[in-house]
């Protein structure tokens, strides 16, 4: 039946316009952002199933984790906050007396006078190192704000979501370290690979989803991800006398876009299978020093040198997800959710810090989990959720150090939503994580393929060229020997409101 012509609405024009206004404000308010690997870490936080969301969405995290879920939601915009504590630990072995590089490394030259390479150091006294041995803390502290809005512009056809992760107590964060023994000069520590710096990076994100058949949906959306450029200008005037450089730094940035997508069938009422894909991402910076030393050379040339280091921050792999869920009717009053996901994480690809691959190869992975989600009356929301994921890390017992535990990590929450007026759809909802990362223990061995470093190689003193006696054997600073152990947890607990209309 038609309307009279008097009634009749031009479609949604209107409303289009204000959801473009609002999203396109939201994004011109971002600012580049980093890579996401907050979110591959503790998942959509701030639901009652944070590491089903690829598959499960009870808020706008489908924008980022699974763009189609979006099509089955009500539009409407959240914002959420949640705090994030990881508590790790890290157990030094004793140092063997004989391992210290002593006070002759400075009045002494190897025997074996080969021009060392570029990734090692001339040997350094153990006791002239700024730092104790594992000064560093691992424990640490974050609070993150989440702001996100998705709507339809046709619905249940077409939708688009914008998401956004601000860390609220440090926006961005790029800490550098060593997996070996040149850590020794700057924290003279152990560190945590996948944790630190990564857990402070600004996210955003926006997607786009349609469903050209009632049995399938298809979305894409991309990341944005910080590229930077430093160049350091230093002139040194004075040598041995006090005078401080004169510097001059230069820093550009730039952001890119990381693509991710995804799929789901829905082959029949109340079952939904969905693949995702996330393209990797980094956020890389390329630093050049350019240090002048007032003077010349016997060429009548200024003492000039440069170098160029590349460095890549919240470094995460290509991921490929699977997951299935089922809907179904356990009363009038309730109604469950079952769901469980399969991840490839391609970790063997991984660069570290500095830009470099592992000596020693990373494994792919593949993190599984598996929840449930209750509705009573519609209205409450109880998920219980579940996930394990092992470490892409191999046995560190060589040359270097990269740390990292498997977890086993549990979440659960609870949301509750309310009508106004019949019309808008009001909710609020808390959330809670645990993940336990198991104990690992490593033991440093010489028949290691990239055995730990001799840094004193034996020694002739200077003059003399008599043998210096503490060169002999094994010495070095490497934090990782004659070994260590990893253990400890990580918790997120938050909270949300969120307006659908």
């Amino acid at each position: 039946m038609k309307l009279p012509k008097s009634k009749m609405r031009t479609p949604g024009i209107p409303k289009v316009v204000r959801h473009l206004a609002l999203m396109l404000g939201v994004a011109l308010a971002a600012t580049p952002a980093s890579a996401d690997p907050v979110l591959d870490m503790v998942g959509a936080a701030i639901t009652p199933m944070p590491f089903s969301a690829k598959i499960v969405s009870t808020g706008t995290d489908a924008v980022y984790f699974n763009p189609t879920l979006m099509l089955d939601q009500k539009p409407g915009f959240r914002i959420g906050f949640f705090y994030m504590r990881h508590n790790l630990n890290i157990g030094y072995m004793d140092r063997p007396a004989d391992a210290d590089i002593s006070l002759d490394a400075y009045s002494s030259r190897p025997i074996d006078e080969t021009p060392l390479p570029s990734d090692r150091m001339r040997p350094t006294p153990t006791s002239a190192l700024v730092n104790k041995r594992g000064a560093h803390n691992p424990i640490d502290n974050t609070y993150y704000m989440n702001i996100s809005h998705s709507a339809h512009f046709i619905k249940d056809k077409l939708a688009f979501g914008v998401y956004m992760l601000i860390p609220t107590n440090s926006f961005q964060s790029q800490r550098p370290f060593f997996a070996d023994e040149r850590e020794q000069i700057f924290s003279n520590s152990l560190h945590f690979e996948l944790f630190g710096d990564r857990m402070r990076n600004y996210l955003f994100s926006m997607s786009i989803a349609g469903r050209p058949a009632k049995w399938v949906s298809l979305g894409i959306g991309l990341t944005l991800s910080m590229v930077s450029h430093t160049t350091s200008r230093v002139l040194v005037t004075g040598i041995g006398t006090g005078s401080a450089p004169v510097i001059s730094p230069e820093v550009s940035v730039r952001a890119v876009a990381v693509p991710y997508a995804a799929v789901t069938f829905a082959p029949i009422e109340g079952l939904k299978i969905a693949t995702t894909f996330h393209w990797k991402s980094q956020s890389p910076m390329k630093t050049s020093h350019q240090q002048q030393i007032w003077g010349y050379d016997k060429s009548g040339e200024p003492y000039m040198t440069e170098n160029t280091y590349d460095f890549t921050y919240s470094s995460d792999p290509m991921r490929l997800a699977l997951g299935a869920s089922w809907t179904g009717k356990g009363t009038d009053r309730l109604d469950y959710t079952v769901a469980a996901t399969f991840t490839w994480a391609r970790w063997s690809d991984y660069r570290d810090r500095q830009a470099d691959k592992p000596s020693k190869a990373w494994s792919d992975n593949f993190p599984v989990t598996a929840g449930v989600l209750f509705s009573v009356d519609k209205a409450h929301e109880i998920g219980l959720d579940m996930t394990f994921v092992k470490s892409p890390v191999p046995y560190q017992d060589g040359r270097t150090n990269y740390i990292d535990n498997d977890r086993f990590g549990i979440a659960t929450g609870y949301g509750y939503k309310f009508l106004v007026k019949k019309k808008y759809l009001l909710s609020f909802g808390v959330s809670y994580q645990f993940q336990h990362l198991i104990p690992r223990t490593t033991l440093k061995s010489s028949s290691a393929a990239n055995p730990v470093v001799d840094e004193f190689a034996d020694s002739i003193f200077y003059g003399s060229d008599e043998p210096v006696a503490s060169s002999d054997g094994l010495q070095t600073n490497n934090p990782g020997f004659p070994g260590f152990s990893s253990s400890g947890w990580l918790m997120a607990a938050g909270l949300y409101f969120r307006f659908q209309h």
